[in-house]
């Protein structure tokens, strides 16, 4: 039996923390105000493991090893040990090992990093540079045909501006002119329509005209959109996914001389008429639609709603062959890309309203959010 009764775990701590080899962990210890044996034993067993693996048995060696900006290392010295991981053992040459780093060839060896073999997203972007430059131009131009009994329309008096928006709609005007979207109009027009800007996020203007007049008088394309359902049944069996986004869409494709009058619009600064398709033009999405499904024909794993671009495969290289043709048709035809909304290589994206992975379709949770968010009824009449 023990004389000490309830002091015997306490002398033991004291006579374990006092008979430390560790000078400094010993008088950290004693340092310590609610240290129990448990504790002072656990951080003894710690100090010897680390000191026990410190002593590795360092061999001299010739070997010269470089730093940053070939600055030579001062080498401690080299020893041979067992590098294992999961079902993985090899054997390496530890240098200059003051701090425990693996080299490259043990981080392969244990497969620690992985190589990456499909073309990564700058090499899309340095392979197909005119592609993400500048402002595209489709090599056929768009005519606009009126119904036989159309009727002109103008408007002479331009709509009123809020005097802090005046600034940015003169620049925003400036630099459509300079894109070659729009010009200047001199002299009698017998279509002319009313304009508006919109206050965009970035707070800049977009230029907004008001073509329902001309819209009544276009005679359209009538050609069919695919539907939305048509579109993702195509993708059973994708996992990798890149979305590509034409750049100001129908601005791509130029109007035929004959054509520019009849978008003439009013503004504060004067009359302007449009030299590409325009925005808001009712024959605009069927037509560019069309244009994209031509582009497009006769490719595997690629699908568009209008400037929308999908290129799908069930593995990477199947992806990168896909991908690679559609850049090269879409490069062929002048066709230029927005690169701030293009996403490569994906295993998941955004299309269409819906959330695509490898592992099927799902609602897009940004669409749901105002479902969601909507506020519970409280009475009959909400």
């Amino acid at each position: 039996r023990c004389a000490f009764g309830t002091l015997r775990d306490e002398l033991i701590r004291d006579r374990i923390v006092v008979g430390l080899k560790d000078i400094k962990l010993s008088e950290r210890l004693q340092l310590h105000a609610n240290l129990t044996l448990e504790n002072a034993m656990t951080m003894a067993r710690q100090s010897e493991t680390l000191t026990s693996n410190s002593n590795t048995g360092l061999k001299k060696t010739r070997k010269t090893l470089m730093g940053p900006g070939k600055h030579v290392l001062d080498v401690r010295g080299v020893f041979s040990t067992s590098i294992s991981r999961n079902d993985k053992k090899i054997e390496e040459d530890i240098k200059n090992l003051f701090t425990p780093l693996l080299g490259r060839h043990a981080i392969e060896k244990l497969s620690l990093i992985a190589r990456l073999d499909n073309i990564t997203e700058c090499q899309w972007l340095e392979k197909f540079p005119e592609l993400f430059t500048g402002l595209g131009e489709l090599k056929e131009e768009y005519c606009i045909k009126l119904q036989p009994n159309a009727t002109p329309y103008s408007v002479n008096v331009a709509r009123r501006i809020p005097v802090p928006l005046m600034e940015k709609v003169k620049e925003e005007l400036s630099r459509m002119e300079k894109l070659d979207i729009i010009k200047k109009v001199v002299g009698p027009s017998d279509w002319c329509s009313g304009m508006v800007p919109v206050l965009k996020p970035d707070n800049t203007v977009r230029i907004c005209v008001d073509l329902t007049k001309l819209n009544s008088a276009v005679r359209r394309e009538k050609f069919i959109l695919p539907s939305v359902d048509h579109t993702l049944g195509q993708l059973g069996r994708a996992k990798i996914f890149t979305k590509i986004d034409a750049n100001s869409g129908f601005w791509q494709i130029r109007l035929a001389e004959e054509s520019q009058p009849l978008t003439t619009f009013i503004t504060p600064f004067g009359r302007y008429s449009f030299k590409r398709l325009p925005f808001g033009i009712s024959s605009a999405p069927e037509l560019f639609q069309m244009r994209m499904c031509q582009i497009l024909e006769g490719l595997d794993g690629v699908t568009c709603h209008m400037d929308d671009i999908l290129i799908y495969g069930s593995s990477s290289e199947e992806h990168d062959i896909r991908l690679d043709a559609a850049l090269k048709k879409l490069q062929s035809a002048g066709l230029t890309l927005n690169r701030k909304k293009c996403e490569f290589a994906k295993t998941e994206v955004k299309f269409l309203g819906h959330k695509l992975s490898s592992g099927g379709l799902q609602p897009d949770p940004d669409k749901l959010a105002a479902v969601q968010n909507m506020r519970e009824p409280t009475n009959v009449s909400e």
